[in-house]
């Protein structure tokens, strides 16, 4: 047993206020801490718990966290930016990768449907750069599959660039990011459908069509 695990008993029977700073690189989460904090939350779980993984996913919850003093360790997490901080599911996934599977696409399409909830609100900076244009497809690809499928390509092509499009987009909280960032809303179709017969044409003749008429 380390000595970050025993220091960290000690802090769970009371004799100390808190784990010391030295057992960690910095106070940023990330790196080395995060894989240190995350030994010890696992130590808390199986070994001071007794809990196996289906147990956990039951049971490790806010509640858990803060009865078992795991508040400093969690914070050493850097947790995507669809989660809050302390995220006890991304923890676990984290710990148990093979048992409980996250995918960064299931985790935006979660947030994005929130959103559409009026649950919650895209990030500050959430479509920025090449990540958050992915992000932005997925949005998309969801919108499209769950709120209005597309039996004809090229008819989502062109109702995607027309007002009507911009309109529903409007309305499905995607415009203004769109808008406001300058993300290309014809490439990110051509991304999710690319392997399509006629995609590229389709993309090609409708930023053709824009193009001229602005």
């Amino acid at each position: 047993m380390n000595e970050l695990k025993l220091e960290y008993l000690e802090v769970l029977l009371g004799n100390k206020d808190g784990i010391s700073p030295y057992h960690f690189v910095n106070a940023l989460p990330g790196g080395s801490n995060q894989q240190k904090a995350l030994d010890c939350i696992r130590f808390a779980i199986e070994d001071v718990l007794g809990w196996d993984v289906q147990t956990a996913r039951q049971k490790f919850d806010g509640y858990m966290i803060h009865f078992m003093k795991l508040e400093r360790l969690a914070d050493f997490i850097v947790y995507p930016p669809e989660l809050g901080p302390r995220d006890c599911r991304y923890i676990l996934a984290l710990l148990y990768p093979n048992a409980i599977h996250l995918s960064e696409r299931s985790l935006i399409e979660e947030l994005y449907q929130k959103i559409l909830d009026g649950n919650a609100q895209f990030p500050r900076e959430y479509f920025l750069g090449q990540k958050g244009f992915y992000r932005f497809c997925v949005c998309l690809c969801y919108l499209i599959s769950h709120y209005r499928p597309f039996g004809d390509l090229e008819n989502l092509y062109r109702f995607l660039s027309s007002p009507d499009g911009r309109a529903w987009l409007d309305q499905y909280r995607l415009r203004v990011p769109m808008e406001h960032l300058g993300i290309n809303l014809l490439k990110c179709v051509w991304e999710l459908t690319k392997d399509e017969p006629h995609s590229t044409l389709y993309y090609c003749y409708y930023s053709f069509c824009q193009a001229y008429s602005a």
